[in-house]
Order: C-alpha cells, then structure tokens, then sequence
C-alpha cells in the first residue's frame, strides 16, 4: 500500500511527494496539483468549498455530519461532482480519519506535527485523485493545527 506524508516546505506551505502542493493562509487555503490550483474556503454551517482559481466553479465540497458536529471535521461528506466520499475519524476527537467510497476505505489519513501534518496510506486498486486526497490533508492539517493553538500535552504522534 503506498504511503505519503505531508511536509511543510517552507512557513504555511506543505508537499505531499510529488503530486502536490497545500498553501495554508489566513481566510482560505489553496491546494494545486498537476498545473491546477483549487481555493478552499469555509462556508455557511462549517463546509469547505474547493474552488477552481481559474473558472470559480465549485470542484468539491465538505459537509459536516454527526448530531452535534463538533468543530465539523470529525464526521462528514466529500462531495466530488457525482461522488461521494464518507469522511470519519476513527473515534471521537481523533487523530487518525477514514475515507471510504461506496463502504471500500481509499485511504487513512494520520495526524503528526506541524513540519510533517499529515500521514497517508492509499488502500486497495483505488486510489483517491489529487484535488480529494489533498482536500482531505487539509482537514487533518485542521486537527493539527488545533492541537497546536490548544496545547494540549503531550507531542503528537508523527505520521508513518
């Protein structure tokens, strides 16, 4: 199963191997893979929108999900034209997340340090294409960071 781990490149810039990059800003975040770049922004009710930079037409969207959707990154949807991704933490205020399509787990997505955010292994002959896999890197990359700005104790684990 390949693996990939999202590195920071430089203050609020991260790579993950050689299919892309994630740029983290204050009011919205943009991703880009293979020449095209995407502009992630949150919306009404804690969903996050991925935008084409050129076009403007939405490409994905985030929809929180769960009964009290606590910080809206814990239990949700992907939404990918007519695709839809199930997004789950494996328990409650977790570090490690699941992305399943139609039942079949895509990925697991571990939660690091801030030089290294992210940990993820592909699963099976499907594979997540850039614009999901770098969405959900930022999701993580959430957790991360709100770990970092609580302090809670203790290092967080390091991705595989």
């Amino acid at each position: 199963m390949p693996e990939l781990t999202l590195e920071r490149a430089e203050p609020g810039r991260y790579v993950l191997g050689g299919l892309g990059t994630l740029r983290s800003g204050r009011r919205s975040t943009e991703i880009e893979a293979g020449g095209t770049a995407w502009k992630l922004r949150r919306g009404f009710g804690k969903t996050i929108k991925a935008s084409d930079t050129v076009s403007g037409a939405r490409e994905a969207r985030y929809v929180p999900g769960g009964r009290l959707r606590m910080r809206g990154i814990y239990l949700g949807t992907i939404e990918l034209g007519d695709r839809e991704l199930d997004w789950r933490a494996d328990h409650y205020m977790g570090e490690h997340f699941t992305v399943r399509e139609s039942g079949y787990v895509l990925a697991k997505f571990d939660a690091g340090t801030d030089a290294r955010p992210v940990g993820v292994a592909l699963f099976g002959l499907e594979h997540l294409e850039a614009l999901p896999l770098l969405f959900c890197c930022h999701i993580v990359k959430c957790v991360v960071d709100m770990t970092m700005e609580a302090g809670s104790p203790g290092a967080p684990v390091e991705p595989r």
